[in-house]
């Protein structure tokens, strides 16, 4: 009997030893994902904001990691929400605006995990990012319709809901995993929309002290939003906690982009690309994780999925844009300096920006939107040779309108695009230039006695123009040429047409006002307001980051066209998109 239990105990110990050198069975991770949408990191207070807008998100920050310096490839909700997901860049998941559909051929993480064994939850709060929209992809439990309800959404739209609605789905949801599927770990994406505009006041919610800088009633308002989005969050928490899921759980913490206060021209909303719209929070917390611990390094959103899938030893099966940030300990990684393209919000800016410690180069492309030219007779300073005729299957034509994509044959550059035209006929032609998607239209109609026309827009690597004529029955166009010419052969006689989109006019701050490009050392100017673009010293740095912007675009277009090949169009707009867009304020 002695030896027998002798043998028991050294066959326990054994089977214990085998566990702990991996012979057992692996423990997988919980995994949480929160998004919160418009979230600046330098509002919370663990980044250092004096006001108690964060507690519960402090306190995830101070008992895991810290990621100071965090950069979204894009400050729009959909692209940024997109790359959060797939850990691809959005030049080639092509998210590129809001209301784009994610393409089924692109990976998400909850598709990762599903296949591995993994019940995944998904809970949103804007129509951006609904199933139609394809977000819905690897989800086994996928909330994204709902009532508006006046006492959770006071004043919502349909299409938006506040952070109790969303943990009211989201508590649904995680009782049913727990009652049928508990056996699996679990996968959760959590997205609160509240610090978005238009911000509903919260009287109840005070602060000791003043906002440090800007415009006092909207940071307010914007300071309560992120205060009531960290008690739902404390209070989803709370509820993991009473189901035991919290044991075993990785927390990660961050959002799409950041929100404007007149720092760079522009209040309330999100359009431009400097540092108050790239740098969101990052914060990982919980099982495996290192604690207490801040990293400096530049790092993405695009990293975090590969993150989170690297703690469940997964991976995508595919290369993507973003890194695992963790080492198998627990601990971050040693990360040499990288450097980061990001796309404006192509429906309010057009540039490029490159940033890397510890510079930041932007691109200025928008400079050369202000206007588009128009010249009532032929210009006669571009020499005849640089023209093309354009044949007839370059032409979309239906019915009375031809369209014409400008940027046929154009590479990268600044540069213009000349339609000319040569009317045999003309009784009501009329032209309108425009930059899909949506905005940056202007329409001209052309007097009846014009008999040739030159038609001159803009050009960069950012854009499909396309030139649209509308024919009147009795409109004859005789012959159509195209020519490419840069700026110093801009002709003298054309006339300036100013482009009639007032949010456009509204954003034309320092920066799009003159032709120069930015340049920012961010070691000493992190919040981009002293612009180095003509200091001597610099100029190799500039060109080395310019050089590198447009090697960045080319690439992630080449690997988008490799990644989507065969793939339906899927980004058009739909009416109700478009309504959705204005109703936010996009348009």
């Amino acid at each position: 009997m002695f030896y027998k239990t002798i043998f028991s105990i050294l066959l326990l110990v054994l089977v214990l030893i085998s566990s702990s050198c991996g012979g057992g069975k692996e423990v997988k991770p919980n995994i949480l994902l929160i998004t919160i949408d418009t979230l600046r990191s330098d509002h919370l207070g663990v980044y250092g904001y004096p006001r108690e807008t964060s507690p519960f998100i402090d306190h995830l920050a101070k008992n895991g990691l810290m990621f100071k310096h965090v950069i979204t490839p894009q400050p729009m909700t959909s692209g940024s929400h997109a790359s959060i997901l797939t850990s691809l860049h959005p030049l080639t998941h092509n998210v590129i605006t809001n209301g784009f559909v994610l393409n089924e051929k692109v990976q998400t993480i909850a598709e990762v995990l599903k296949n591995n064994g993994y019940y995944t939850i998904g809970t949103i709060a804007v129509g951006f990012l609904t199933g139609k929209k394809n977000f819905s992809q690897g989800f086994d439990s996928f909330s994204d319709k709902w009532e508006r309800d006046p006492q959770l959404d006071p004043k919502f739209p349909i299409y938006e809901r506040a952070a109790p609605s969303v943990n009211q789905s989201l508590f649904k949801q995680i009782n049913e995993y727990y009652t049928h599927h508990k056996h699996k770990p679990v996968f959760i994406w959590v997205h609160y929309y509240d610090p978005h505009g238009p911000y509903y006041d919260k009287d109840y919610i005070t602060f000791k002290n003043k906002p440090p800088k800007g415009k006092p009633k909207a940071i307010n308002q914007y300071d309560k939003e992120i205060r009531y989005t960290d008690d739902s969050i404390r209070e989803l928490y709370r509820y993991l906690e009473e189901k035991g899921l919290a044991r075993r759980l990785i927390t990660c913490v961050t959002a799409d982009h950041g929100e404007q206060f007149g720092e760079h021209g522009y209040t309330f909303g999100h359009p431009d690309f400097y540092s108050e719209n790239i740098f969101v929070p990052l914060i990982v917390h919980g099982y495996g994780i290192a604690r207490n611990k801040t990293v400096e390094t530049y790092v993405s959103t695009l990293d975090i999925s590969v993150t989170l899938l690297g703690r469940a030893g997964l991976a995508f099966t595919y290369p993507t844009e973003g890194i695992d940030l963790l080492k198998k300990s627990g601990k971050p990684q040693k990360i040499k300096n990288r450097k980061f393209l990001i796309i404006s919000n192509k429906d309010h800016a057009r540039s490029l920006q490159l940033m890397g410690d510890p510079f930041a180069y932007i691109l200025n492309f928008d400079y050369h939107y202000k206007y588009w030219y128009f010249a009532r007779q032929n210009t006669a300073d571009i020499p005849p040779n640089r023209f093309k005729s354009i044949q007839d299957h370059q032409v979309n034509k239906k019915g009375n309108k031809w369209i014409f994509p400008l940027s046929h044959g154009i590479q990268k550059g600044r540069k213009y695009a000349v339609l000319r035209l040569d009317i045999k006929k003309n009784n009501g032609l009329s032209v309108k230039i425009q930059v899909p998607p949506i905005l940056f239209t202007s329409e001209e109609t052309v007097p009846a006695d014009v008999e040739h026309l030159d038609i001159i827009y803009p050009i960069t690597v950012l854009d499909r123009i396309k030139v649209h004529l509308y024919l009147n029955q009795e409109t004859v166009i005789n012959n159509l040429e195209y020519a490419v010419i840069l700026k110093k052969e801009f002709p003298k006689k054309a006339v300036t047409r100013e482009i009639k989109n007032e949010i456009y006019q509204k954003l034309l701050t320092l920066r799009k006002k003159k032709s120069k490009d930015e340049f920012f050392n961010l070691s000493n100017d992190i919040r981009m307001e002293k612009n180095l673009v003509d200091v001597k010293t610099h100029k190799p740095f500039i060109l080395e980051y310019r050089k590198l912007i447009y090697s960045a675009y080319k690439y992630y277009l080449r690997k988008k066209s490799w990644l989507l090949k065969g793939a339906k169009d899927q980004d058009k707009l739909t009416a109700k998109d478009k309504e959705m867009l204005k109703s936010l304020g996009y348009l």
